[in-house]
């Protein structure tokens, strides 16, 4: 999940004062001040403008991690003057992630709080989730396809992604939604397929760049985390979902 805004005022001191709180205090074991890689960082946001790269470069990131958070999980926090990230790696576990929809809030609502500059530029969760298979029937007891079987269409190609951009009319949500399977050879899973959901709030489409808690909370669960888990649930199939989700 992530929050691009307004650069704040002063990062140190927003970071010393967020420490302090006591819905954040102790969650997080390790620390570390890190310079932004530049080319990662454009990746994961698809930009490729020299201009932005140069905004980018040294860009200062305090970094927290080995997460205290219940229920445990591998979990980076990124907090730089334009931007926060909370990256969590769930495996196999797809436990809610309400504790850290909950933190994240806390984190952003706070530095608008407390910085009269700071606006919202783009609020979002992504979502991936993929697996790798030993034949196309594995992978089609899984994953709702291109409407088309896995199996038969294994020999015609190596590589297939379908992408779709829309606004999520039930929620007024704008999306970009990937499902990409790669044929590999020479290996014992050669199917690989990834689930790539994107849900996202652009500046154009945030009614309120300053908001309070309660609409923060409202966004990134009511809108993004849940139109996340409805496309989820529409690209695998119903046999796996009730499998993930039996507890």
């Amino acid at each position: 999940m992530r929050a691009d805004f307004t650069p704040m005022l002063d990062l140190e001191s927003m970071v010393s004062d967020i420490n302090r709180q006591e819905w954040f205090h102790n969650k997080f074991n390790n620390y570390e001040r890190r310079l932004l890689q530049v080319k990662d960082e454009v990746k994961k946001k698809g930009e490729e403008d020299e201009d932005v790269k140069k905004q980018l470069e040294g860009l200062v990131v305090k970094r927290f991690d080995d997460c205290n958070i219940v229920p445990e999980r591998n979990v980076t926090l990124d907090i730089a003057s334009n931007f926060v990230t909370i990256d969590i790696r769930c495996d196999e576990d797809y436990t809610k992630i309400d504790s850290y929809l909950d933190l994240m809030t806390d984190i952003v609502s706070f530095i608008i709080a407390n910085d009269n500059y700071v606006k919202l530029e783009r609020i979002a969760i992504r979502k991936t989730d993929g697996n790798e298979f030993e034949n196309g029937a594995q992978a089609d007891a899984v994953f709702e396809y291109f409407d088309q079987n896995i199996e038969e269409e294994g020999d015609s190609f190596t590589l297939r992604t379908y992408t779709d951009s829309f606004l999520y009319a039930k929620r007024q949500v704008q999306v970009h939604y990937n499902r990409t399977l790669r044929i590999l050879s020479n290996t014992p899973k050669p199917f690989v397929f990834v689930l790539d959901i994107d849900s996202f709030l652009d500046r154009a489409h945030i009614e309120n760049r300053r908001p309070e808690r309660a609409e923060v909370w409202d966004i990134f669960y009511n809108k993004l985390n849940e139109t996340c888990f409805e496309l989820f649930k529409r690209g695998v199939k119903e046999s796996f979902l009730n499998t993930i989700l039996k507890d």
